[in-house]
């Protein structure tokens, strides 16, 4: 597995962990968890396309 994908494999599972959460909490705390996983996990899933991005020939 590359390293790219391993960092995005990580990226979203992370995600999914705070969004479960936020479905089993079902409280106002765990709509914001989500809310910033989700900004925090968008960008990172860029950060991580941006730096792993091939060189075009």
């Amino acid at each position: 597995m590359s390293k790219y994908r391993l960092f995005h494999v990580l990226i979203v599972m992370a995600f999914m962990v705070c969004f479960i959460y936020s479905l089993v909490v079902r409280t106002p705390q765990g709509v914001i968890v989500t809310f910033f996983a989700a900004i925090i996990g968008i960008g990172l899933i860029l950060l991580n396309t941006s730096i792993n991005k091939h060189p075009k020939n």
